[in-house]
């Protein structure tokens, strides 16, 4: 980042994958949300981007930050915007891309591990990450949404010239010098080409009014397989990370089971002696009513032989009457069949002299 107060200026550089790669590097949201806010109150901001794209959520974020940002943003692309790049690139007021670079667009890609609706699921995922970036390419280029939808199908990539003329730029900068055919061996002499290169640039010279091979032309022939080398490398470390994600979730829920089963199994075992003690409660209970009967009976006994009263058999619905009670009672009764059934109950009291 370089912040020039007088001008009332300041360049931020996207030189690497966006958000994290396999080895640490990469340019995270936070971390440039952060640099972004740090500026201060700048009117104008360019924004460097040499990068081949990377993790869509991240990319998402700091598109959208520059968009809100009050100060106008210049984007100038200096070699390559791919992927997730060349959104984030459309976020200024002002695209600039040198000649010499390359512009990417393609489908959103991922790896997934799971079941058939777990992968019905990430494709989903994918295809709505599409469209959100369909919608992008659209409203700065003024191309048809199926137009942009076959691009990112095969996964195309333009020159400056080209990405001016479908209107994803606005202006090209650095213009490259043209290079004469016989200086285009020497430079692909240090890229260690294939041994039969030489044979069919050879033809190539041998063509009729060959023309003329720019710098330009070459530089992104060179751009371009960095760009796929570099993209290779950040798929491999997404998936890697992908699966260090998903080994990690599934070592959570292993444990989380094994948390479930233990909290199961204490359960079980309160429930089983909840079991007993409720059994246990009930056998004392009714060895309690027992004894209580039991006391109750000989009490009962007790008294009647106290009273001079036979013991009777069957149950005692009450505690026993005194005699005399019992002959007064019969006493205030008229003649009839209820004094005689009162006289048939208690057959121990002889009642004759009351009649």
């Amino acid at each position: 980042m370089e912040h020039t107060a007088e001008s009332n200026s300041a360049d931020i550089y996207i030189y690497d994958v966006i958000g994290q790669d396999f080895f640490g590097g990469g340019v995270e949201a936070k971390g440039f949300i952060d640099e972004l806010n740090s500026l201060g109150d700048v009117q104008e901001i360019v924004l460097h981007v040499n990068s081949p794209g990377g993790s869509v959520m991240h990319g998402n974020a700091i598109y959208n930050a520059i968009l809100s940002h009050p100060a106008r943003v210049v984007t100038q692309i200096e070699g390559l915007a791919a992927s997730m790049a060349s959104i984030i690139a459309l976020a200024g007021t002002e695209v600039r891309m040198a000649a010499n670079s390359l512009y990417m667009i393609h489908n959103p890609k991922s790896v997934g591990i799971g079941e058939a609706d777990d992968l019905r699921k990430e494709a989903d995922l994918l295809d709505k990450m599409k469209a959100d970036a369909v919608d992008v390419y659209a409203a700065k280029s003024g191309q048809t949404e199926e137009q942009i939808s076959k691009w990112m199908d095969e996964e195309t990539y333009f020159t400056a010239s080209e990405a001016k003329e479908h209107g994803f730029i606005d202006e090209i900068t650095h213009e490259s010098r043209a290079v004469a055919l016989d200086d285009f061996g020497g430079v692909l002499s240090e890229l260690k080409l294939p041994e039969n290169f030489s044979d069919i640039t050879a033809k190539a010279e041998d063509q009729p009014e060959p023309g003329e091979m720019t710098r330009e032309r070459l530089d992104r022939y060179v751009k371009r397989l960095q760009a796929e080398q570099r993209g290779n490398l950040q798929q491999l470390a997404d998936n890697a990370e992908a699966i260090f994600s998903l080994r990690e979730e599934n070592d959570g829920l292993h444990a989380s089971l094994a948390v479930a089963q233990e909290c199961a199994k204490d359960l079980e075992s309160e429930r089983d002696a909840l079991s007993a003690a409720s059994q246990q409660m009930k056998l004392d209970h009714a060895a309690a009513l027992e004894r209580m009967e039991e006391s109750l009976s000989s009490r009962v006994v007790q008294q009647l032989g106290e009273l001079g009263v036979p013991p009777v058999t069957g149950a005692v619905d009450a505690a026993p009457r005194g005699n005399a009670q019992l002959i007064a009672e019969y006493a205030k009764m008229a003649p009839g069949e209820a004094r005689k059934k009162f006289r048939e109950s208690h057959p121990e009291i002889d009642f004759t002299q009351q009649s």
